[in-house]
């Protein structure tokens, strides 16, 4: 994403750590009546995203933009990494790299890293809750927090597997009917 999108979204840390270990950026997932848990669903793989609702920002900067995009998930394990592979410009390239866990059911995916010459440190945060195997929404947020000031962004989040019909990638077609 942008330096703002960047900030946005990002993927792992270097030092992976529990997610409890990290300053999360509060996150209230949405309430989508019967879920499913993430615990029994094989997350390997791409996935298409698309971010909506973005708000708040830094001085100088609005809360961002809509964004879509794949991000491929890699589970071994109690691990789990993601990486955003299309739709975001990261700076630095780790801002594209989350590591993750499940939580209470539900998929949540962190990253931290100092983004500027000044020291300012930007940590992300999704909070994604499925609804069947190939379908999960949620919240994303990003604070920056530099030596002088910091700043939060927010988002809500549609994630669905992509789906390919005759080796071509259909955006935004897969997981609509339920599956």
């Amino acid at each position: 994403m942008f330096r703002n999108v960047l900030l946005s979204l990002a993927v792992m840390v270097a030092t992976p750590a529990a997610a409890q270990e990290i300053p999360l950026v509060p996150l209230v997932p949405p309430e989508l009546g019967d879920r499913a848990d993430a615990a029994n669903i094989d997350l390997n793989g791409v996935w298409e995203f698309a971010t909506s609702n973005h708000t708040g920002g830094c001085p100088g900067s609005g809360p961002g933009f809509a964004m879509a995009g794949l991000m491929e998930i890699a589970q071994s394990g109690g691990v789990i990494s993601m990486e955003v592979v299309s739709g975001a410009a990261c700076d630095p390239a780790s801002m594209c790299s989350f590591t993750g866990e499940i939580a209470e059911g539900d998929l949540i995916l962190w990253n931290s890293d100092t983004v500027d010459d000044e020291g300012g440190k930007v940590t992300n945060t999704l909070h994604l809750v499925f609804q069947n195997n190939s379908l999960a929404q949620g919240v994303g947020g990003s604070l920056y927090v530099h030596p002088k000031m910091s700043c939060t962004w927010g988002w809500s989040m549609l994630v669905h597997r992509p789906e390919v019909k005759d080796g071509e990638w259909t955006p935004g077609a897969a997981g609509q009917d339920g599956d």
